[in-house]
């Protein structure tokens, strides 16, 4: 889609959105492209197995994405668990996110991980768990 970056930064801004409107992607020059535009965008980095792969497997994907300085970069829940203790020594905890926990059970384990954010599909779930702690 030649020419998304620049639609969706322009939507941002034509609606007053920018402190609210975090960009996320898999690849890291559709993130470098947002930041060239607005450079003071808020990105988020996903990461799952197959974006791992493309960009030389976990450790260097993170590489990657933590190169754009104040970049969060949430890693899928099922590539992460067996990888937290790894991917918080590389990006850490301010850095590091999870997606996508959607049962109570999942949203309460990460939440209590030392990460940043939780990418849920279920934000009802999630305020309900914030509010329990």
């Amino acid at each position: 889609y030649p020419g998304l970056e620049r639609k969706v930064v322009n939507a941002v801004r034509a609606r007053g959105l920018e402190r609210q409107v975090r960009v996320t992607s898999f690849m890291p020059h559709i993130l470098e492209t947002v930041r060239a535009i607005w450079p003071d965008a808020r990105l988020v980095a996903s990461v799952d197995r197959r974006s791992a792969e493309m960009l030389g497997g976990l450790g260097p994907a993170l590489d990657r994405f933590l190169a754009f300085g104040d970049c969060c970069v949430a890693v899928e829940k099922a590539l992460l668990a067996p990888s937290l203790a790894f991917c918080l020594e590389r990006a850490g905890g301010e850095r590091l996110g999870v997606w996508v926990p959607n049962t109570p059970d999942e949203i309460g384990h990460w939440m209590a991980q030392p990460i940043r954010q939780v990418t849920t599909d279920r934000p009802d779930l999630a305020l309900a768990a914030r509010a329990r702690r």
